[in-house]
């Protein structure tokens, strides 16, 4: 994080007085807000976005990225999730009083319902104070005329007025209002509370932001949880619709005797168990419609026929959304990992085509996967549109291993390192594949980043192995010879090419570097030389004692027999 040490002048909403500076900064736009910098992409723009807020005649609106909205929608999540799960229960699974079975405080419960719908009336004032992003002119409409218009048009604002009718008010205000004329009243405001399964769609937008604001960097999961949510939610609703419908058509609008109704609740005795087992029968009942997997085989009413087919559709389409979304979701994660079977499945078709013998096949195959790890992707178009200021700090993170494990690199100064490795070019080579010849004419010098090769001399001598962090191929860059040896991958091995070019116009004018590169290479060579006549020595040796063996055995006369 910058620390500016230039003075600068004061911000003018620093000097805003129309109401105390704290509760604005509250209210107005956030720089911490995650969707701040995606929108106005600048520090100096948010500013001058706050600036507008305040001098504005709008500046007790909201403003949709500030820090209250950020906890306000957290606070939302919490409120919508909870309504849509207690509305269809309260309305279905209550007596003629709206007094619950499934609770040992029912009165709690009514009491809780009152205040959430009266925190949904706040929502409805917030929803008339709160600005909204234009997100294709890139502004944020602060207008209260405008704010008020966009949302009463909205298909929310009559779904949020007829269902945030607090329902348990009357109960609450006198318990005997369920005389008369209530059974009405009771199914219209039934009917209403019904409009709450519109938020649906704002719970599961509510499911990504608060990710965001929480910084939970959950995005995939976070899906999938969004998923399983919607499909239990609407699960949830048939259960208690099945249950709802049935006893409302019947018990409200009918006004039939418990003894002769057709319901399936009455003819079960279904509405004299506990609430947890009215639920669980509703719930299995409608989870059964959704699977397709049960039909019914007594004589109910008309409206549960209904429910039946309605709920057998909402299934369908709900498993085909499923299957869909996770189809998307997969295919989502999954799209390296497809495309680098298609590429196998076009080496493959190659191969064929071409008559390739199958160890040639399967060195393809087996350098494509270890290139790639099972992941298809294009490093130019990746790398083409960055910075060189992001390129260099990409190549140092690839080769941040590299560097740490080299002694090459620790006499080089950061920038002399960032040169050298934008220039490092990585190369994969599969076992007992020849790197370097013995007799080439050097132009690279390799880094080993993992595996692990062999070097030979000219004569086959097996002299060493090298492995992660080592050099080779510098004792004939250094010393200006031919190649003194021939360097043979043992296993799979990643190396990182340094061109003659390169190290001649980076490296080698460090005085340190290359005094230190001439006295290795040069105790290198000597080394090699004395094992390559060594060798040679023992070769030749070996070379003449079998004929003398051989003279020896044809000069000698058998022994005589007795």
């Amino acid at each position: 994080m910058h620390s500016c040490s230039l003075k600068q002048d004061r911000p003018l909403y620093k000097q805003f007085s129309k109401m105390p500076m704290r509760w604005f900064n509250f209210i107005s736009i956030s720089k911490d807000h995650p969707e701040s910098r995606n929108f106005f992409r600048s520090d100096f723009a948010i500013r001058q976005e706050k600036e507008r807020h305040m001098h504005s005649k709008s500046y007790f609106i909201v403003h949709p990225f500030s820090k209250f909205r950020a906890w306000y929608e957290i606070h939302l999540l919490v409120l919508y999730t909870t309504l849509i799960i207690c509305k269809p229960i309260l309305v279905s699974f209550s007596t003629s009083r709206s007094k619950p079975y499934f609770s040992n405080l029912p009165d709690l419960f009514k009491s809780s319902i009152f205040c959430m719908d009266l925190l949904s009336i706040v929502d409805i004032v917030m929803n008339f104070i709160t600005g909204y992003p234009i997100r294709l002119e890139r502004r944020i409409e602060l207008d209260r005329s405008k704010i008020a218009k966009n949302y009463l048009f909205s298909p929310y604002f009559v779904c949020d007025v007829l269902s945030s009718y607090p329902m348990t008010l009357p109960y609450l205000a006198n318990p005997d209002f369920c005389s008369g004329r209530c059974h009405t009243y009771k199914a219209i405001i039934a009917l209403f509370m019904l409009f709450k399964i519109a938020r649906l769609v704002t719970v599961v937008n509510l499911m990504d932001k608060v990710n965001d604001h929480l910084n939970l960097h959950l995005k995939g999961p976070m899906f999938l949880i969004a998923c399983i949510t919607v499909s239990l939610i609407i699960t949830h609703w048939m259960a208690c619709m099945h249950w709802g419908v049935s006893r409302i058509f019947r018990h409200y609008i009918r006004r039939e005797d418990i003894n002769s109704s057709k319901s399936w609740i009455y003819i079960t005795g279904a509405y004299r168990m506990p609430f947890s087992n009215q639920y669980t029968r509703a719930f299995l009942r409608s989870s059964a419609c959704v699977l397709g997997v049960y039909v019914p085989v007594h004589k109910y009413g008309e409206e549960e026929y209904v429910m039946f087919i309605f709920t057998y559709i909402v299934g369908k389409m709900l498993i085909f959304s499923v299957w869909a979304v996770l189809a998307i979701y997969i295919l989502g994660t999954r799209s390296m990992n497809i495309r680098f079977l298609e590429l196998i499945n076009q080496i493959q078709a190659y191969t064929k085509l071409s008559n390739f013998p199958t160890d040639l096949e399967d060195k393809l195959l087996k350098f494509c996967s270890e290139k790639f790890n099972k992941k298809y992707f294009r490093e130019e178009s990746i790398l083409g549109f960055l910075s060189e200021k992001l390129k260099n700090d990409v190549n140092r993170h690839f080769s941040k291993k590299l560097i740490g494990s080299t002694l090459l690199f620790k006499d080089l100064t950061a920038n002399e390192v960032d040169q050298i490795v934008a220039r490092l070019t990585p190369q994969i080579f599969l076992p007992k594949d020849v790197i370097i010849r013995a007799g080439d004419v050097p132009n690279a010098l390799y880094i080993i980043s993992s595996g692990t090769v062999a070097v030979f001399t000219r004569s086959g001598k097996e002299v060493f192995h090298l492995q992660d962090g080592d050099v080779f191929g510098e004792v004939s860059l250094v010393l200006k010879t031919q190649t003194m040896t021939t360097t043979i991958a043992l296993e799979t091995t990643q190396v990182y090419r340094l061109n003659k070019k390169d190290y001649m116009t980076y490296m080698a004018k460090n005085k340190l570097v290359t005094s230190k590169l001439k006295h290795w290479a040069t105790t290198r060579a000597k080394n090699i030389d004395k094992l390559e006549e060594q060798y040679k020595k023992e070769m030749f040796e070996e070379m003449y004692r079998r004929p003398s063996k051989i003279s020896m055995l044809v000069s000698s006369p058998p022994a005589a027999k007795k």
